[in-house]
């Protein structure tokens, strides 16, 4: 902290000021991106010169005590290498100097031995536990989503162009929903494809019955007096017979794929969502 701390603090301050200067951009994501990153690196800081310079002296005192890293934190090493000895001999008869020259040298140092404080270790201890509680809670509550008008200045005329349109226009957009790989002729199936759909028109982005659906419509057709005459029919022969009738072709025609004898291969039923998904 004595040597480097008075540059650490220069850049931190200036790289701060730097993305704080981007809050002044109109465009949306500008701007949360230099706040967020303007914090983060505050933070950052204040956290390498207290937390983190704290962990560092405690792992500098297992080392002068020889101790060994790890689960063995209690067992202590002797001296093998050759060099230790003259090493160690050598740092105690020529120790390093460090001299404060400078205000900015003095104030670290003083800041260093503050730290190093009982009380002051405990507190920092305390408030990093706190805050990393705070924020693990705070991030629980995070939602995310693609919001187009972000990206456009504020004032912008397609921004308002957008809200506008957004306000006074109920547009809904189709989803198409694909059956396929399964036995569609069978009641069992078709039962639970009209499940299916009941459950994605329940979700509040949907809301409404799809307009057409085959597999809904045909069920409401054999009731008809039209069909009463093919009722005892295989499923395949009365699709192909409905199919036949130049109104339930133009209709249905291009949401259902049958084969030969009639049987379904792939079907689709369109359902309307609303724009608020988008």
């Amino acid at each position: 902290m004595e040597d480097i701390g008075s540059s650490i603090t220069v850049t931190t301050i200036t790289t701060t000021l730097a993305f704080l200067l981007g809050l002044m951009s109109t465009v949306p994501a500008i701007f949360w991106l230099c706040l967020y990153a303007s914090l983060t690196i505050m933070i950052d800081f204040i956290y390498q010169i207290t937390f983190f310079v704290a962990i560092l002296v405690l792992d500098e005192r297992r080392l002068q005590a020889q101790r060994i890293s790890g689960r063995m934190c209690c067992l202590t090493r002797s001296i093998s290498s050759p060099g230790d000895e003259e090493i160690q001999a050598s740092a105690r008869v020529n120790p390093i100097k460090i001299t404060n020259n400078h205000f900015a040298d003095r104030a670290m140092k003083w800041y260093a031995e503050q730290l190093m404080r009982p009380i002051v270790k405990a507190m920092v201890l305390l408030i990093f536990v706190g805050a990393f509680g705070y924020c693990t809670y705070r991030a629980s509550l995070l939602t995310q989503k693609l919001e187009v008008l972000e990206l456009f200045p504020e004032g912008s005329f397609v921004t308002s162009a957008m809200e506008n349109l957004y306000a006074n226009q109920d547009r809904n957009f189709p989803v198409e929903i694909i059956f396929r790989g399964v036995n569609q002729s069978s009641p069992i199936i078709q039962k639970e494809m009209k499940d299916f759909i009941s459950d994605i028109v329940e979700l509040p982005a949907f809301g409404q019955e799809p307009p057409i659906c085959w597999v809904r419509d045909f069920e409401i057709m054999k009731d008809a007096a039209l069909f009463e005459t093919i009722s005892d029919l295989p499923h395949g022969q009365q699709v192909q017979y409905a199919l036949s009738i130049p109104a339930i072709q133009e209709a249905y025609g291009d949401d259902i794929v049958v084969d030969k004898e009639g049987n379904i291969g792939a079907s689709r039923c369109i359902v309307l969502a609303k724009n608020s998904v988008l």
